[in-house]
């Protein structure tokens, strides 16, 4: 099983497709039992080293982009997301595995 296929289980996470930051701050028990799924970097023995080191980037840039631009999607949908073939990990369809956005405001 992927980290892509866990990490989009219905059984799991309800609507997994959905931006739903909320299903983070239930009781804890709810927190608990979605933690025990959410595997982005494996867990044990053979986690991700440079687990920390991502975090540290990803706080540090998605902070500043979100702190000092407004963006939008820009031709932009489920589509580009949707994995069609897997191949040790789900795989996109050819050309469609890009978020596009657009700078609707820059804050200074």
């Amino acid at each position: 099983m992927t980290i892509h296929s866990v990490l989009r289980n219905p059984e799991v996470y309800a609507e997994p497709m959905k931006f739903i930051p909320e299903r983070w701050i239930g009781s804890a028990e709810e927190v608990r039992q979605l933690d025990k799924y959410f595997v982005p970097f494996a867990r044990g023995n053979s986690s991700c080293m440079g687990q920390s080191m991502t975090y540290s980037w990803l706080y540090s840039v998605i902070g500043t982009v979100i702190r000092k631009f407004q963006l939008e999607l820009h031709e932009t949908d489920e589509k580009n997301v949707h994995i069609v073939r897997d191949c040790f990990n789900g795989q996109t369809a050819p050309g469609l595995n890009v978020i596009n956005v657009k700078v609707a405001k820059e804050f200074n």
